[in-house]
């Protein structure tokens, strides 16, 4: 395309005065990139020591949740010795138990069918306590 082209084309466009409406300050663009390296250089510094902080505070944060966490849902700690015929027979609570709660007591959780076997045979021939205390001694 040629001038003439142009101007008929576009006749506003080409009407135009060729100037630049824009004025730069005198040595604007001889300081210029010391001006953006002292920007980004301030930036960089200030984004540093930000995210620092976030991090020191998040990671505390998260580690005095974590130990909260843990230390109040520790487990009881009460270790309950297993209580023995002999010291069952010789409390005061005997004559407080059933037959059944009585083996649950016990420390041997592991019945066998002769163990069931025998149980059984004492409940439904109603042997006297005083009897099983006898034989047990």
């Amino acid at each position: 395309m040629d001038k003439d082209d142009i101007e008929n084309e576009a006749p506003l466009l080409f009407g135009l005065k060729k100037q630049t409406p824009y004025q730069v300050p005198d040595g604007y663009f001889n300081t210029l990139p010391d001006n953006i390296q002292k920007a980004v250089s301030n930036q960089q510094k200030q984004t540093r020591i930000i995210s620092i902080k976030r991090i020191t505070v998040s990671t505390s944060i998260a580690a005095a949740i974590i130990a909260s966490v843990l230390w109040f849902n520790k487990p009881a700690t009460e270790n309950l010795a297993p209580i023995t015929v002999n010291e069952i027979l010789a409390s005061s609570i005997i004559s407080d138990l059933d037959v059944e709660e009585l083996a649950l007591l016990t420390e041997n959780t592991n019945t066998s069918s002769e163990t069931v076997a025998i149980e059984n045979y004492l409940i439904e021939n109603n042997i006297p306590e005083d009897e099983l205390i006898n034989a047990l001694n």
